[in-house]
């Protein structure tokens, strides 16, 4: 089967909200087996509306609209549908009823206006809106499928899960099951040259996907046996960790973060951060994650040469003749840093994230990092000196993860 999606709203087009619901129409659809192939965004205009009905009921067996179900006069949506199919909107009383008693249980009068989303075409379905007024509609004719959802994503997504997705199960026999592996550490043109072969496969199906400085996988399979997929997406896997397995970090919702955190568990290890220039950034990306606090013994940000020396206990002769940004100073912030946190592990992080503060000697982008262990003394400089601050200061922040993943 075939979908479309119609998002119904001038503020898209004008660029003022984001179309979300699409995003999460499109991953359920997919999950269900139902290939979705066009998205459209249309104006609040009735006869635009109609004129995207047309070009979709012409190639899709499955409409879903979003927007324009609410109570004022520019919510138009039924309205262009119905008139589209030559359908008279009927007030349906069981709709009604649900408005009212929203109203009433908020203890607010029920706007004149308001009675206007009871309407709906006479065979279709009510799809109930239990966190809003308006509800939606799903409406076989004419051997389509047309639903409709108000325009607020938390209402759509739980309209979506109650009612919607459960009678479009009985539509699709194929499901489409999926595993995401993500990368780090190789670029995406190289891993593309690596998996070339697969990713001409037709069934599994496999495609890169680039995402904030990491790379991404997914393989994907539609059948009616769920077993079948599963070991075909395991084959498919099987031969990717072979020929690129060392850059393989994690799966599906992990991230370089949780599997920091989960390796260190899983070794019963402490870890332990000394950061200037990233300013805290690889502390808070491991502390957003649950249970950190098993791991995680010290986070100081020690910006300045002053920080430097009164808290971590940087020697000032350092400073003074090698510099902040230095070997020698990365190295004695994850030795001090380890002492004072008390933990197996320490990792520090020193350099000159930009756009000013850079020499000939030491450019904007030259980083030091040292990690520091009961039988680990390593030193690594990067140079990123063609990125942007933030952009440095995340790049900085998945190499220092990266790190003590593959450690």
């Amino acid at each position: 089967m075939r979908a479309e999606i119609i998002a119904i709203g001038s503020e898209i087009l004008l660029g003022q909200i984001i179309n979300s619901n699409a995003q999460f129409l499109s991953q359920e659809l997919a999950l269900l087996g139902i290939d979705c192939l066009f998205h459209t965004v249309v104006g609040d205009n009735p006869d635009r509306i109609k004129a995207a009905m047309s070009i979709a009921v012409e190639r899709s067996d499955i409409i879903i609209t979003t927007g324009g179900l609410g109570s004022t006069s520019d919510d138009l949506s039924l309205e262009a549908i119905a008139a589209f199919f030559n359908e008279p909107l009927v007030l349906r009383q069981e709709a009604l009823q649900d408005i009212k008693r929203y109203f009433e249980s908020r203890q607010i009068a029920m706007p004149i206006s308001n009675e206007k989303q009871a309407l709906l075409p006479k065979q279709a379905l009510i799809i109930k809106n239990l966190a809003g007024t308006a509800p939606g509609m799903f409406w076989e004719i004419n051997k389509k499928t047309i639903i409709s959802f108000p325009g607020v994503p938390k209402e759509m997504k739980e309209m979506w899960s109650l009612e919607v997705k459960p009678l479009l199960l009985k539509k699709s026999k194929e499901k489409l099951i999926y595993k995401e592996l993500k990368f780090y550490g190789i670029p995406e043109a190289l891993l593309g040259e690596k998996v070339q072969d697969l990713l001409d496969l037709e069934s599994p199906t496999v495609a890169p996907l680039a995402s904030g400085m990491e790379c991404k996988l997914r393989i994907a399979c539609k059948s009616e046996n769920i077993e079948y997929s599963k070991k075909e997406i395991q084959r498919i896997e099987d031969i990717i960790r072979q020929r690129v397995g060392e850059f393989i970090y994690g799966e599906n919702e992990e991230t370089l973060e949780s599997v920091v955190i989960k390796h260190f568990k899983e070794k019963n290890l402490s870890l332990s951060l000394a950061e200037s220039c990233t300013g805290g950034l690889i502390s808070k990306r491991l502390t957003d994650i649950a249970g950190s606090s098993a791991v995680f013994k010290l986070g100081l940000v020690v910006y300045s040469n002053e920080s430097k020396i009164n808290i971590l206990g940087v020697k000032a002769k350092t400073l003074k003749e090698k510099g902040a940004v230095s070997e020698e100073c990365a190295i004695e912030m994850a030795q001090n840093a380890l002492i004072k946190g008390q933990s197996d592990y320490a990792l520090s992080v020193t350099g000159i994230a930009g756009p000013d503060g850079g020499s000939k000697e030491k450019p904007v982008g030259t980083i030091f990092m040292a990690l520091i262990g009961k039988t680990s003394n390593i030193i690594k400089k990067f140079n990123f000196n063609e990125m942007k601050r933030n952009d440095i200061r995340w790049r900085i922040s998945q190499e220092a993860l990266n790190w003590l993943r593959r450690i």
